[in-house]
């Protein structure tokens, strides 16, 4: 699969690990105000599970923020791998940490499971071909200006002097964020009609989780200018 298509199903394997520890930790600091209850065993045990399974795509994340979600790949997945096979599990006296021990070992399992599918080819540069000669053409047109809104306008400068970022908390729960305080913060829906119309780019090479950072085209700095 191609590196986009790697990226957003990565994505999802890792909102569904996080959002499944965020729970967890909810329901035990809810039981924790609880008085007298007597299930805080279960509820540290679902916490410990879902941490151990979050942890390795927060390092997969992480890592591939600086050398690129193929290479953090196969970094990640041997670093498991190694794992696995060399620490053996020891019991000891303590019940939290044998069952930190076991999560965490099967926490390594399941992220080999779901990153066993996602494979990104390696597609070849194309070799250039020498470009024919163009033959002699009509004049060409003046192509008009497209027309803006003042709401457009005004997107296009928030993007321009705060900062916008995208970040997706939840799957499909996507949100719009400013950089730098004492904005507006813009409305989804415009943000994304800024970059369909190629007044703005969205950098995909990040995850949502993190953020991807929207910046203005040359059309989109053409109409502030204008």
């Amino acid at each position: 699969m191609d590196a986009s298509t790697a990226l957003d199903r990565a994505t999802i394997c890792a909102n569904l690990a996080f959002t499944a520890d965020a729970d967890a930790r909810a329901r035990l600091t809810e039981a924790l105000a609880a008085p007298q209850n007597t299930n805080l065993a279960s509820y540290m045990r679902d916490v410990i599970t879902t941490a151990a399974n979050a942890q390795p795509w927060h390092s997969l994340l992480e890592r591939a923020e600086h050398c690129g979600l193929r290479e953090a790949l196969i970094i990640e997945r041997r670093k498991a791998t190694e794992s696995l096979l060399v620490s053996g599990y020891g019991m000891s006296t303590c019940m939290i940490t044998n069952a930190g021990r076991f999560a965490e070992q099967e926490g390594l399992r399941r992220f080999l499971s779901g990153t066993e599918l996602i494979d990104i080819t390696e597609t070849p540069a194309p070799v250039a071909e020498p470009a024919p000669e163009p033959a002699p053409g009509p004049a060409s047109i003046p192509v008009p200006p497209q027309k803006v809104t003042q709401a457009q306008r005004r997107v296009l400068q928030v993007i321009a002097e705060a900062g916008v970022a995208i970040y997706e908390g939840k799957i499909g729960q996507r949100r719009v964020e400013t950089r730098k305080s004492g904005h507006v913060r813009p409305r989804m829906d415009m943000v994304q009609q800024a970059i369909e119309r190629g007044w703005a780019v969205q950098d995909r090479s990040i995850s949502l989780y993190r953020g991807q950072d929207v910046s203005l085209t040359d059309a989109g700095r053409a109409i502030l200018a204008g």
